[in-house]
């Protein structure tokens, strides 16, 4: 089934309610997703350093407390969800920054995301190129989907088998949803403006599923899970059950932006060695068809003398 894209807000200024209302929406916050889109791809500059893609939107899906809720009052799942698609090229940095600074860090939050650590380089770097001090070094406590869906794997009877399957975010949401993501506009010019409806459609549906991944998680794990009898009643689990699991929390995503040089190198080193196997597979090929050539003229050769 398609995506329900629930309530979507594009904060475009600083002076706007939609960024009045981002920043009432995070203090509210008991879990938020994030994703990002850029543009160009990492590769190196004339003097060899790394040059990373320039993030120019942010997702950001928040689900909601209710009004007047203290940060433990987490365990339900039905509380609204609102996504925000912050525009980083026409937002000024430096109040942004400061947000994301603070959010990350927070404790009352619980952070999602779908390989993000990606993200976190591009995005220290964009802001980093826009005169802000330093780059993000941590987001804390964190959760990756991929944790999350192994997770859910294993419990039911899944064993190791799939903790190093490497599932796209649609496929993943596919199966623990039933939602379908379409990746059709993964690759469009992100640096446009303005953004078409289809691709501000995208963008929200990517920030929205992590919410519903992990609303699944709780009511479908967690419900089932021998823990203590306090919250036994409650048909469901919160937060902090969830980071207790050893196999699930990633903990910290820390990131110094000083080792995103190693990074990027590691994933240099990656594609030479694809390239050094590809090329290995096609010299084995060819020599494979070199000997079967011989070896069939030779097989030629004693067929005709055995019927001369």
């Amino acid at each position: 089934m398609d995506p329900k894209i629930p309530e979507t807000h594009l904060v475009t200024t600083i002076g706007s309610a939609e960024y009045a209302l981002l920043r009432q929406s995070l203090r509210r916050s008991s879990a938020v997703g994030l994703d990002a889109e850029w543009r160009g791809v990492a590769n190196r500059s004339v003097d060899g350093s790394p040059s990373f893609p320039t993030v120019t939107l942010l997702q950001i899906s928040c689900r909601l407390r209710p009004v007047g809720a203290d940060a433990d009052d987490d365990r339900s799942t039905d509380h609204p969800v609102v996504v925000f698609l912050v525009d980083l090229l026409s937002v000024p940095s430096s109040p942004v920054w400061d947000m994301l600074r603070d959010l990350f860090v927070s404790p009352d939050v619980l952070k999602l995301g779908f390989k993000f650590k990606q993200d976190l380089i591009y995005l220290s770097s964009t802001f980093k190129s826009q005169g802000c001090d330093e780059g993000f070094d941590k987001v804390e406590p964190y959760i990756d989907i991929t944790n999350i869906y192994h997770c859910m794997k294993s419990r039911h009877g899944g064993g190791n088998k799939f903790s190093k399957e490497n599932k796209s975010l649609a496929t993943i949401c596919k199966e623990v949803t039933g939602i379908v993501l379409s990746k059709e506009l993964q690759c469009s010019d992100w640096s446009f403006r303005p953004l078409t409806k289809e691709q501000l459609s995208y963008a929200s549906a990517d920030a929205y599923c992590l919410l519903e991944i992990l609303t699944v998680f709780q009511c479908n794990v967690f419900r089932k899970a021998n823990v203590t009898a306090l919250y036994a009643s409650r048909g469901n689990f919160g937060l902090k059950e969830i980071l207790q699991e050893s196999d699930v929390h990633d903990n910290v995503l820390r990131m110094k932006f000083y080792d995103a040089s190693e990074i990027f190198k590691q994933q240099f080193l990656e594609v030479i060695q694809e390239i050094v196997l590809m090329f290995w597979l096609l010299h084995s090929l060819h020599t494979i068809l070199f000997l079967w050539t011989i070896a069939s003229q030779k097989l030629s050769v004693n067929m005709a003398g055995v019927f001369c």
